[in-house]
């Protein structure tokens, strides 16, 4: 088994749906229909996937902290071992922040891959989602009028 997936499977099993909360809290729409609910492996990867959203955003704060000091010392004029040694701080913020995005893309994929598997009456949905109460639901997807729709057809025709 890959690094990555038994990483993975580890924190499915660690993760405590009660404790985290973080579930979906977006209203059924009008134009939703509701499919079923989550199960708790659903739910789980939800967390996960929430929390790796979260972790970039720290990592991208974090990494453009850096950056910031770097461009500010070297406009600055003052090129010293310690701004050298940010380079190399840059580099593993870097490291770091790809490496998480990349595992969000993948948590990202499974996790709308299982719900379209879970609920297979969603294959031919183009516009699925979660709501409050960790429901499934398809969307209508909306009708565009005026002038963006005349915008998208001016582009589709290349008028």
């Amino acid at each position: 088994m890959t690094t990555f997936l038994r990483e993975l499977f580890e924190s499915l099993e660690k993760t405590n749906i009660s404790k985290k909360g973080g579930g979906p809290d977006g209203p059924i729409e009008p134009r939703d229909h509701l499919v079923g609910d989550m199960n708790e492996d659903l739910k789980k990867l939800y967390v996960l996937l929430n929390e790796s959203t979260r972790n970039i955003r720290r990592l991208t704060l974090h990494h453009d902290m850096i950056e910031g000091e770097l461009k500010d010392s070297v406009l600055d004029g003052q090129i010293t071992k310690e701004s050298m040694e940010g380079q190399t701080d840059l580099v593993e913020a870097r490291r770091k922040l790809y490496a998480e995005e990349s595992r969000h893309n993948a948590l990202k994929g499974i996790f709308w891959h299982s719900i379209r598997v879970e609920f297979p009456e969603l294959a031919s949905k183009p516009c699925i989602g979660v709501r409050e109460g960790w429901k499934i639901v398809w969307s209508e997807v909306p009708e565009l009028e005026g002038p963006i729709l005349e915008a998208i057809a001016n582009i589709v025709l290349k008028r």
